[in-house]
């Protein structure tokens, strides 16, 4: 769920844009150009939460690497490097376009943010 949840989101930041067919994709904030190769932080702007791995592999399910949000701001393991998918003319620095099919990369361990219709393990409620 979480990852179809950012998956959407990753979907929903690239697309809405006024003119997403020609103008490049920038942070509204700070009016900064998105590029192939840029290292981001994608954060829930109403939880905060920011897209979180590491590895530690799902023990059922896909085996994959786990995906999570994340409360703290300095976290190492939020970054994630934007990658043009497969089979384009893409390179490293060229400005990415509002509507443009991208893939992320897990800065620290290199591994690629998928998204599957697999139901995630639960973790076990603790009782105070």
């Amino acid at each position: 769920m979480a990852i179809s949840f950012f998956g959407l989101a990753i979907f929903l930041f690239l697309t809405l844009d006024s003119d997403f067919t020609s103008s490049p994709i920038s942070t509204a904030s700070e009016g900064v150009q998105i590029t192939y190769g840029s290292v981001i932080k994608l954060m829930h702007e109403r939880t905060k939460f920011r897209l979180h791995s590491h590895d530690v592999p799902y023990g059922s399910g896909s085996g994959q690497q786990s995906v999570t949000g994340f409360l703290n701001v300095d976290d190492s393991n939020s970054y994630w490097i934007v990658r043009p998918v497969p089979d384009t003319n893409a390179q490293q620095g060229d400005t990415i376009k509002g509507g443009t099919i991208i893939r992320l990369q897990h800065m620290r361990t290199r591994k690629w943010l998928h998204c599957h219709l697999l139901n995630v393990p639960s973790r076990p409620v603790r009782k105070s």
